[in-house]
């Protein structure tokens, strides 16, 4: 065959092969035509994933999609519709939270609420007291107390008696039913017995700074108690919604009492079982579950709890557990917020609100807190004892000034009624603040002329490097060194740890100031200390008595105080300690510059969240966990 022969044969047979090919294309392309199309599947799938806060293993729940497209296979009698999966995020049973920089985390801090006071905001989950603040009014900002573990009370027509009728029906977490034996027992332990014998062995030592006019408690019949006073004590019912008055299991207590041998067999009234052990002797509605000092603390929901009072209807708390995670560093704290490892973070800097404000997931609660930062003044000897010095030091500092830097994080109210209390809307500000001139001239009366190197005197102002209620000490003291050098004083900022920095504050005779924090749940506590500021002890703080002093200031001071208490009427009341306020901000020590608000940084999905001085409690039975 010749050679064009072969290369038309070829020719023709690419031609037939192309032909067949398309020939199949074409049917295949018109039977999948005549297929229903496959419609995209979702499909979901859950992945557990084990995260660790500060050692404690969380499991959280992500959900991740994917999109495919099934296959449809063509039969005459099968016809099969793919169902897309969902879940549901899983309502959290646990809720985390932490309280930054709290020294009651960083040191060994045991849950006996008779040493409690104002440190640990998991105690009053645990233990409860005779007495509490309303929770519609803490939601207001306001401050009433009401019956709790008591139902009703009658004070005498002296104001020296006491009567307080008991809820029946109330458990301990040990069982028991709480009766008058418990309350008299509760509070004769923290008003009434003499620890002194072994002080020694305390972590810290026992206050009695509430309640000092208690002389006695007796039992009436089994729901009754009397509380005899040595004086009148208007605030008593408010001083006894302090842990410090705790009503514990006096049966689980001298179970657990213990003979110290190295302190002639002094009992310990049960401080090392409760102090040492974390032993648990409450009413409250979580129980003990586990106490890890300075690492975590956990507590178990108490589900025989009473209800708390009948008119106030309260839920059953939501959470099963609550675990408390010491966080000292405001950055972690923050991201373990936004991440969801931490629920409820108290005392950020007033100026991380702004930006938690902005933060995807977090909402912010800020309130009124009896806490706030003060300027004291040692009054024994130097330039601070005269009081036209101090009250220059007092009109000169600019608290307009004060109140911005603190990014709105505070109050201005210069005398002893705190935020919320009835009586501190009117006196919330005593000195306008920056009154240099007239601040000039009081101190050339005093004798405190500009000398020739430009001051007047120069005087040590003692802060400390960490903040505290959101509130930071240098911030704070360089306004006030700004503020006191255009009248010639040269406050001197000293930067002091803790322990170095109280070294110094209760040694009255040295020549200072400090910014010290306030440190009370009791809003009256201010008021009341009052009796204790003005008592002939060189040893209290800055040393103001009648020794260091012109007597009678000392004498008006404490006749206005002991006016008050013998006045019935509480309007009446409060225009005399109002009285004493103004008295007292013109010669006394002090002066606060800044009144605390609440910073707090919660998760979104935390519903009806609301703080007050007792912390989570009462909040935690309208918290509601909404995904």
């Amino acid at each position: 065959m010749s050679n064009r022969k072969k290369a038309v044969s070829k020719a023709v047979l690419a031609a037939v092969v192309i032909i067949v090919v398309v020939l199949i294309v074409a049917g295949v392309a018109a039977y999948f035509m005549s297929v229903p199309q496959a419609k995209p599947t979702t499909i979901t799938s859950v992945v557990t994933k084990t995260a660790t806060v500060s050692g404690t293993p969380t499991t959280q729940v992500v959900t991740v999609t994917k999109t495919s497209v099934a296959t449809s296979v063509a039969t005459s009698t099968v016809s099969v519709t793919p169902t897309p999966t969902t879940t549901a995020k899983k309502r959290p049973d646990t809720l985390y939270f932490s309280a930054l920089g709290a020294h009651w985390a960083q040191i060994m801090f045991g849950p006996d609420p008779h040493f409690d006071g104002p440190k640990c905001e998991l105690i009053p989950l645990v233990y409860e007291m005779l007495f509490a603040f309303d929770p519609q009014a803490l939601k207001n900002g306001k401050y009433k107390v009401i019956p709790w573990l008591a139902e009703s009370y009658t004070v005498s027509e002296d104001g020296l008696v006491y009567t307080i009728k008991l809820r029946k029906g109330i458990k301990f977490h040990t069982g028991r039913e709480m009766t008058a034996d418990d309350v008299v027992y509760s509070i004769w332990r923290t008003a009434l017995a003499d620890w002194t014998p072994i002080a020694p062995y305390l972590v810290e030592p026992k206050q009695h700074f509430l309640g000092k006019a208690i002389k006695d408690v007796k039992k009436v019949d089994d729901y009754t108690v009397q509380i005899i006073l040595s004086t009148p004590d208007p605030w008593l019912p408010e001083e006894l919604t302090s842990t410090f008055f705790a009503i514990v299991d006096k049966q689980a207590m001298e179970e657990h009492t213990k003979k110290l041998a190295d302190f002639n067999n002094h009992p310990d009234w049960g401080y090392t079982w409760l102090y040492k052990e974390a032993g648990d002797a409450g009413t409250g509605p979580y129980k003990v579950k586990e106490w890890r000092y300075m690492e975590r603390y956990e507590l178990e929901r108490f589900d025989d709890y009473w209800g708390g009072p009948p008119d106030l209807n309260l839920p059953k708390p939501e959470f099963k557990y609550i675990v408390y995670i010491p966080v000292n560093e405001e950055t972690d704290a923050r991201l373990k917020l936004v991440k969801g490892d931490l629920f409820v973070v108290t005392d950020f800097l007033a100026e991380t609100m702004d930006a938690l404000k902005k933060t995807p997931g977090v909402d912010v609660y800020m309130g009124p807190y009896p806490f706030g930062m003060a300027l004291w003044m040692h009054t024994v000897k130097g330039p601070l004892k005269d009081w036209r010095v101090r009250k220059a030091i007092k009109m000169a500092i600019n608290y307009t000034a004060i109140e911005k830097l603190t990014h709105e994080g505070a109050y201005i109210a210069e005398g002893l009624f705190m935020a919320g209390m009835e009586g501190w809307e009117k006196n919330a500000r005593y000195f306008p603040g920056a009154q240099y001139e007239e601040a000039k001239k009081l101190l050339d009366e005093a004798g405190y002329k500009v000398q020739s190197d430009g001051w007047r005197f120069h005087i040590k102002l003692l802060i400390r490097p960490a903040p505290r209620w959101g509130l930071d000490f240098t911030t704070l003291a360089l306004q006030v060194k700004s503020d006191l050098a255009k009248i010639g004083i040269d406050a001197m900022p000293v930067v002091l740890h803790v322990s170095e920095y109280y070294a110094h504050v209760w040694k009255p005779e040295e020549e200072m100031m400090w910014i010290q924090p306030w440190d009370s749940r009791i809003p009256s506590s201010p008021i009341q200390m009052v009796q204790s500021w003005v008592a002939p002890n060189p040893l209290w703080w800055f040393g103001f008595n009648e020794t260091t002093q012109p007597p009678e200031f000392i004498t008006h001071l404490r006749d206005l105080y002991n006016k008050a208490l013998k006045e019935p009427d509480p309007q009446k009341r409060i225009a005399i300690l109002q009285e004493l306020e103004a008295y007292w901000l013109e010669y006394g020590p002090h002066v606060n510059i800044a009144n605390a608000k609440t910073h707090i940084g919660y998760r979104e999905e935390l519903k009806n969240f609301f703080w007050s001085t007792t912390g989570l409690f009462p909040s935690i039975f309208y918290l509601h966990w909404e995904s």
